[in-house]
């Protein structure tokens, strides 16, 4: 199968996948509560790239759609990452060495903003991070 037929059948499935879920929320009652975008990350040992985040990177985060944006990352080997979308999109690195601890931190922070994480400082325990 060529890339492109691959890159047609992971649309439709995509699609249909969006479809369903945009009929299931009609027979869902709402409780009043604000709803929050569902954060999105991943934790992974190593990357194929030669560069994990250099061009290539760049161009994949800026190119993905509100569906299928990436929040945070930990490439373990490499480092850790959080993007921001506002006006425009910013990412923020960690370095190699504290690359597990930052993703940790960065991974707490934004849960604590969604209300799921009881409360602690835990900026104050980050600030002890140079990449923070």
């Amino acid at each position: 199968m060529n890339q492109t037929n691959l890159k047609n059948i992971f649309y439709r499935l995509q699609k249909q996948m969006i479809e369903k879920l945009s009929g299931s929320r009609e027979i869902i009652k709402h409780s009043g509560v604000k709803h929050f975008t569902i954060l999105s990350g991943f934790l992974c040992l190593d990357s194929p790239w030669k560069q994990p985040f250099g061009t290539s990177f760049d161009k994949v985060i800026s190119n993905l759609d509100e569906f299928s944006r990436i929040d945070l990352g930990c490439v373990l080997q490499t480092r850790s990452f959080q993007i921001g979308y506002g006006d425009e999109i910013t990412v923020d690195k960690s370095t190699q060495e504290e690359a597990l601890i930052y993703f940790f931190f960065k991974l707490l922070m934004e849960l604590q903003k969604l209300g799921t994480v009881p409360a602690m400082d835990i900026e104050k325990y980050a600030k002890a991070l140079d990449s923070i």
